[in-house]
């Protein structure tokens, strides 16, 4: 059984910031740090009273997540900048409303779609080694801008039946400056209005403002050709909606849904660069293997599960406990904030042998 932990609050100034200040300068660092000191089960204070519980063991993530999701929320710090960008809706609702567009969304996901999907994915492929060796003039390549355009090209050709691979560069530097300033702000402490803090919440405001009319030009172009996709889907929801729901929406399945995967994807190229006997193994696999049955590619699959570990494309995420609760024996409040970080738990040693090691056999077992 997990037993709470509380380290030692900020130096001098703990019986007023708590353990904020630490968590302010190197907040995954000193996460990091508790974990592998303290355990599984840590308690940090932002300030004097805002409380939150670390959970690293499987155990404790399955009863906040599954088995008594119902008490908890996403109606966090975390989410509610989530929401700000990419609006209200299935990534960062809960309860009976989550579970209305949880449904609105499930059958773009079937598998019978997703077969139908093949044919963008080939495509927006070859559009990738094509853009790819383009950029290639000096043998160095930005492939974070060429994986955003690729992600987005797909998303949008499945969801919405539209090219928005042509919108990676402006996409990419608002999602960029939106999420470094979200990330800035959810770290403060108190926030003290500055001349700085003035420019950057305009500085927010106009990189919202930016990526909402990308997405209320897409929803124009999409309503005029009438055409079967997920605005449609939206339009003729069998529940009350809002124009803005389905602006909301949209942007959550265009923006989440393609960011994701682009850092995932960025990350594989990064380490096939690193990791060469890798990089010859899935080459030789796929050129010794003529079937589109991903299960086949047998190499390839544990290379993208141990770059998943050790880069985990959401790192930490939030839920809010409703009412009181019991977690191994410890109270937990309403109002009080669990914190999940699949970063944390994917580096747990006493979950994964040298977990700091790049060794995708690991999950050959």
């Amino acid at each position: 059984m997990s037993k709470l932990v509380t380290p030692p609050k900020d130096f001098i100034t703990g019986p007023f910031t708590g353990h904020g200040l630490q968590l302010y300068r190197n907040r995954l660092g000193y996460m990091h740090e508790c974990m592998d000191k303290y355990g599984d089960f840590i308690e940090f204070f932002v300030g004097k009273r805002f409380r939150t519980l670390m959970i690293n063991s499987p155990e404790a993530i399955e009863w906040v997540m599954l088995k008594n999701a119902k008490n908890y929320s996403k109606d966090t710090p975390g989410y509610r900048k989530v929401a700000e960008i990419a609006g209200q809706a299935v990534f960062t609702d809960s309860g009976d409303l989550w579970k209305k567009e949880r449904a609105l969304i499930a059958p773009y996901f079937k598998k019978s779609k997703l077969t139908g999907y093949e044919d963008i994915v080939k495509k927006s492929c070859d559009l990738l080694k094509k853009r790819f060796f383009e950029s290639n003039i000096e043998n160095e390549v930005n492939i974070s801008t060429l994986m955003t355009e690729y992600t987005l090209r797909v998303v949008g050709e499945c969801l919405f039946k539209e090219d928005l691979g042509v919108y990676a560069v402006d996409i990419e530097k608002e999602l960029t400056n939106l999420i470094n300033i979200a990330n800035g702000n959810i770290n403060k402490l108190i926030n003290i209005p500055t001349k700085k803090t003035k420019i950057e919440n305009q500085s927010f405001k106009d990189s919202v403002d930016k990526l909402d009319e990308i997405i209320k030009s897409l929803i124009d172009r999409s309503r005029k050709k009438n055409i079967d996709n997920f605005v449609k889907a939206l339009d003729e929801a069998e529940f009350d909606t809002s124009e803005k729901f389905i602006i909301d929406h949209v942007k959550t399945l265009a923006f989440a849904g393609h960011e994701t995967s682009a850092s995932v994807l960025s990350w594989c190229f990064y380490y096939l660069t690193k990791e060469r006997e890798w990089y010859e193994k899935i080459e030789i696999e796929i050129l010794n293997n003529q079937s589109e049955d991903l299960e086949n590619f047998k190499n390839l699959d544990l290379f993208v599960k141990e770059v998943l570990r050790l880069r985990p494309p959401a790192w930490s995420f939030g839920r809010k406990a409703e009412e009181d609760d019991v977690l191994f024996d410890e109270k937990v409040l309403a109002g009080d904030i669990i914190t999940i970080s699949p970063y944390l738990i994917h580096h747990n040693k006493d979950l994964y042998k040298d977990p700091l090691i790049f060794n995708p056999n690991r999950f050959s077992e």
